[in-house]
């Protein structure tokens, strides 16, 4: 082979070996809502992401919150938005930066059947069943937090989704469950909400947040940031398909986003840390 032959082949070589352009990967936590609706939101908020940032954008799916997890752990995801306590986890370890929070505080309740009056407080649980969102799920964690004796702790029954919990609770299978606020006000039956009793509303925390990894450069970050915190919801498609996708039991025309205020996201990460494994 000729030198002139084996340059060629060398450089292009070389060529082939160069990291190739990568699309930026969003996505979301797992939803209790229908996930083929939910699939949709997402791949309008990519279309819409693709046009506001410049570059392609591309929407994978969750496989359910252990998968999630173990994925935003390992760095895949570039856009993402999910729960206060996972973003202020992310942006703590440096894998992504706050872009934007929803402007819609996020409560979660403790129901217990309507005829059921001996559970009157969650210290009343310690021992019983008590259906959750598997673990990381923000509803799963408030709800650990309650009990600082790990020697005294309800039994927990994993169960996905917010309406089989209300179900499981009806029939018996469990004592109480813990579902969100708005779905439980905005979404269920109104007849199911009759046969059930709030026995505890936590504290008010952060909608959910967008965040970004280093994929996206400083200056489009803070391009998008003036963008989606200055526009308004009724008229702006981006917004609609933000809130579509990653705030449920929600009006996506209604819900603005506003800057993230870091000092009303700090500790959150603590409910990982202390509260679900693998998060150190």
């Amino acid at each position: 082979m000729s030198l002139k032959i084996r340059t060629l082949v060398a450089t292009l070589l070389a060529a082939l070996s160069l990291p190739t352009y990568a699309d930026l990967i969003l996505s979301g936590s797992p939803s209790s809502q229908d996930r083929g609706e939910i699939n949709k939101h997402f791949a309008v908020l990519a279309t819409q992401l693709t046009e506001a940032l410049g570059e392609p954008v591309r929407y994978i799916a969750p496989i359910n919150e252990i998968g999630y997890a173990q994925e935003i752990r390992k760095g895949s995801y570039d856009i993402l938005i999910d729960g206060p306590h996972l973003a202020a986890w992310r942006v703590n370890k440096g894998i992504h930066k706050f872009v934007a929070e929803a402007k819609n505080p996020v409560t979660f309740l403790i129901v217990a059947p309507a005829t059921d009056n001996s559970i009157q407080s969650p210290e009343q649980l310690i021992g019983k069943p008590v259906c959750l969102q598997p673990s990381p799920h923000l509803s799963n964690l408030m709800f650990i937090n309650l009990y600082p004796n790990p020697l005294q702790l309800p039994e927990t029954r994993i169960v996905e989704g917010f309406k089989p919990i209300t179900e499981k609770v009806l029939n018996g299978d469990c004592r109480a469950g813990v579902v969100r606020a708005a779905f439980y006000e905005q979404t269920l039956d109104k007849n199911i909400q009759k046969q059930l009793r709030i026995v505890y509303n936590t504290h008010p925390l952060p909608g959910n947040i967008m965040t970004v990894s280093a994929k996206v450069s400083d200056e489009k970050r803070n391009a998008l940031i003036k963008r989606i915190t200055n526009a308004d919801p009724a008229n702006d498609q981006l917004l609609q398909a933000m809130t579509a996708s990653g705030v449920p039991d929600t009006e996506p025309t209604k819900v603005r986003w506003e800057p993230v205020k870091p000092e009303n996201i700090k500790g959150l990460d603590q409910l990982l840390i202390k509260n679900s494994y693998g998060w150190e």
